[in-house]
Formats: structure tokens, sequence, C-alpha cells
């Protein structure tokens, strides 16, 4: 199952419209939406740390989150005034209450920029995003534009989704989109209230957020197949693959068949390189970690 988290109504409206979701009644703690074959399910927690994180626990409990799953979350955030209106792909997570750090594994790469974001339990003000670097970074997908090369978001949901998630999933079975709504506010009554804009924002940016929604939904559909044909199961046996492995193994190379990448020469670059076959399992893993690298790349 694709889950989509969002914090606000106003988020959710343009993606509940895009895809025709229907509002299940399954739930009276939280507006839920589904599509006709519940392949789909859009989740409305509310905002800040403590709601998204009683969310994700209450849908991990509910539907049984696990492996088979994915889990977006999808929202707005605050950042440099040059970005607003502008939709990333956080590669970074900041809880800035702990100060720990997580990074999603970007095995899915849409057609946005990414960023750092980072975790508050308020919103953002003028003087955290003021603080930002300004040296100017190219968007690998409009070369032409520009962003901050260190760029940083702020939001209040990020992070707690994150750790709440890994109860369920792994780093591999989450994304983070925001989309940059403003550039710090004075209090809480700030952008956030304008339902409208924050709807607009969002709409404006579907294209890319249905793309990489899509290819998630191409991942989960293919989660319960087994995707270890002769040549990858000779390469889980060359590299002394443990039940851990060869499932990290079918992960990544379900990934690269979602990416429409060429699996069977990914195996065979990796025989011709000296990565396989192994002596041990150790080497199996840096076999791995090389497999992973080549897909991300």
């Amino acid at each position: 199952m694709l889950i989509l988290l969002c914090a606000l109504r106003a988020e959710a409206k343009p993606i509940i419209e895009y895809y025709k979701l229907k509002m299940s009644g399954q739930s009276r703690h939280f507006s839920i939406y589904e599509n006709d074959d519940r392949s789909i399910l859009l989740c409305i927690s509310g905002v800040g740390r403590l709601k998204v994180a009683t969310a994700v626990g209450y849908l991990g409990g509910c539907y049984d989150l696990g492996e088979d799953d994915f889990l977006i979350n999808v929202g707005t955030a605050a950042g440099p005034a040059s970005c607003i209106g502008r939709a990333f792909l956080c590669n970074k997570l900041t809880d800035m209450a702990t100060g720990w750090t997580m990074y999603p594994d970007m095995l899915i790469r849409g057609d946005m920029p990414e960023a750092e974001i980072s975790t508050l339990d308020r919103t953002a003000g003028p003087e955290d995003i003021s603080g930002e670097r300004t040296t100017d970074g190219i968007d690998p997908v409009n070369p032409g534009q520009k962003y901050a090369a260190s760029l940083g978001l702020y939001d209040m949901e990020a992070a707690a989704v994150y750790q709440a998630a890994e109860h369920f999933m792994g780093p591999h079975r989450m994304a983070f989109i925001k989309v940059v709504s403003d550039a710090g506010v004075a209090s809480d009554a700030g952008v956030a209230s304008d339902a409208g804009l924050i709807s607009n924002l969002i709409a404006m940016n579907m294209g890319r957020i249905a793309a990489y929604i899509e290819a998630a939904e191409q991942v989960c559909s293919m989660q319960r197949k087994d995707c270890l044909g002769d040549m990858a199961a000779g390469l889980a046996e060359d590299i002394h693959c443990s039940k851990t492995m060869r499932s990290e193994l079918e992960q990544y190379l379900k990934y690269a068949t979602a990416a429409g990448m060429d699996t069977g020469r990914l195996i065979a670059e990796l025989y011709e390189d000296g990565f396989a076959p192994t002596v041990d399992k150790n080497m199996g893993k840096r076999c791995l970690d090389e497999l992973k690298a080549r897909i991300l790349k």
C-alpha cells in the first residue's frame, strides 16, 4: 500500500482531487481517503510532531504497515523567498529538538531538486530563513534556475514522521516532498491559514508529485513479486547472501526495474568489475553497497 501523509487538509486537497480519492469510513480519529482498489491511502494528520506521530502509529496498527508499504509525507515548508512555489525532495532530516539527523534512502529519484529539512516545534520565522547560505546551486531539472547550495527548509512534521514510521518500515520505504510556501512567518496564524494559497502551491507541483507517487506505486505493485530471475539468483548465491541480504538485493533490483534500468546489465557489470563472486558474506555486503551506489548515481 502507498501511504500519503499530509498535515493540512489544504495540502491534501489537490492530491485527493487528482487521484479521485474517496473518504474512508474506517476512522473517527483522522480524515482518511482511499482510491477504489485501496492501493493508495491518504491521511490528514494535523500540524505538529505529536499529531503526525500519532497518525503514523494509528496507520501502522490499523493497516499493519510494513516493508511491503511505502510512505510519502507531502506538505509545505518554509524556505528561501527565491524558492517559494517550488517542490523539493528532502534528503536529510534534522530534529531540532534533539539534534538527531535522519537520511531517507533516495532510491527513487524524482524530477525535483533535493534539500535538507529541519523540524521545529514552532512555525519557522524570518530569522530562521535569514541564516541560510546564499551561494547559488543549479537545479538539476531546470539548469537555468538556481537555489541555495546548502538549501535548508523548515517544517513541523518531517522528522517526527520518520521517527514514527521507522517502527514499521526502513528508510528506503519513506520519502518527504515539500513545497516552499513562505520565507518564515511571525506567528502560527501566518501563511498556513491561507488554505487557498497552500492548495494552489501543491496543485502547481502536482505533475512532479504525481510522477514520484506513481514510481513509488510501481515499487509497491512489484513488492510481492519475485524479481530474482536466474541471473540475480545466481548473484545471491555467488556473494553468499543471507536472508536479510537477499531481501536487500530484491529491493534494489525492484527499484532499478521501476526506474527503467537494465538489471541484467547491472548484475553483469558487477562480475566484470570484480565485485562478484565473493569469498564470503562480508565481501558480499560490499557488492550490495556497490549495486546500491550504481542504482543511485
